[in-house]
């Protein structure tokens, strides 16, 4: 008896091939009879291949608001660009027409949930995660398939890193007080790091070059202070249903200045863990550079424990490049 199911759909309407996956995986959605949220991924304002488009998210709302006429249903989102994004997309329009709320973290979040994390010299720190996630009755994770600078691959749980509080999300890449100087001016931003066309042209020059050595180590230890950092949400925070609109997907040098990957896919699990191995071999991509799963135990059993319905692994298969920094990841 499996204990999880993945449906993976392929088709040429991004629109069709959602709903089609919700369809075949509604019967694993309990009757939920409190709040729903959706944590959708907006990461970028000026590059919609690396964010949850607005008519994936208005499928999704859609969905919910047939099935559970009289729930609660909030979009819940905390970046950078959350509130450039939702103006220029009219975010709360779109959720006000289904009787549905956006609600930003980082301004309308009041109550927060302490965990802890790790940061850059080994030592414990506080950081503050949204309430509104940690007291839901059931959690939505819709976001994209991308390659990433920071961890690998960009999945359902490397979403909820919207959801900490944004004094703390440096703490995220192990960046706190306790950290010395000297230690901090190695993990600094990189001027490409950035969401707009400077960013990008930096990137491209970026690519040009090799990696130095230092930097190649430095990466690496940034990396797993990442992965560690994600399990601790993990721990706290899991998503009930992921939806992987992988209708683009990007690769190369994610997560804002790769390339559109043509997935024409789409992934829909129950489970974090098997929707993540699941679209990460769909994507070729090391299971590693996932980042959380790495300190799981028993991680094979997720994979024999679940039911893929819908189109196979191999029909839909398609090798992403990697990000340029993959191997020092």
């Amino acid at each position: 008896m499996y204990k999880h199911t993945v449906a993976i759909v392929k088709g040429n309407q991004r629109r069709k091939i959602i709903e089609e996956a919700l369809c075949k995986i509604e019967n694993k959605i309990p009757n939920i009879k409190g709040r729903i949220v959706i944590k959708p991924n907006f990461l970028s304002a000026n590059c919609l291949l690396a964010s949850t488009t607005p008519e994936t998210l208005e499928t999704v709302i859609s969905f919910f608001r047939n099935k559970f006429a009289e729930n609660e249903i909030y979009v819940a989102e905390g970046s950078h660009v959350s509130e450039e994004f939702v103006k220029r997309y009219k975010i709360e329009e779109l959720t006000k027409k289904y009787q549905a709320t956006f609600f930003s973290i980082d301004k309308d979040e009041k109550q927060w949930k302490t965990i802890q994390f790790e940061d850059l010299s080994g030592k414990k720190c506080d950081v503050r995660i949204s309430n509104l996630y940690c007291t839901a009755d059931y959690i939505v994770s819709l976001t994209v398939p991308k390659t990433h600078a920071n961890i690998g691959v960009s999945l359902s749980m490397k979403n909820f890193v919207g959801t900490l509080h944004p004094d703390d999300r440096p703490k995220f890449h192990g960046l706190t007080d306790n950290v010395s100087q000297d230690i901090k001016k190695h993990y600094k931003r990189q001027p490409y790091d950035r969401d707009d066309k400077l960013g990008y042209y930096l990137m491209k020059l970026r690519n040009i070059l090799p990696v130095a050595k230092n930097v190649g180590v430095n990466i690496n230890k940034g990396a797993t202070i990442v992965k560690k950092n994600l399990y601790n949400i993990y721990k706290n925070i899991q998503p009930n249903l992921c939806i992987i609109d992988g209708f683009d997907g990007m690769e190369g040098n994610g997560p804002w200045h790769g390339n559109n990957a043509h997935l024409n896919t789409v992934i829909i699990g129950d489970n974090c863990v098997a929707t993540d191995l699941i679209a990460c071999e769909i994507m070729g991509q090391n299971v590693k550079d996932i980042g959380y799963v790495n300190y799981i135990k028993n991680l094979d059993e997720f994979k024999k424990e679940t039911e893929i319905i819908g189109n196979t692994i191999e029909e839909v298969k398609k090798q992403f490049k990697p990000h340029k920094f993959e191997k020092y990841l």
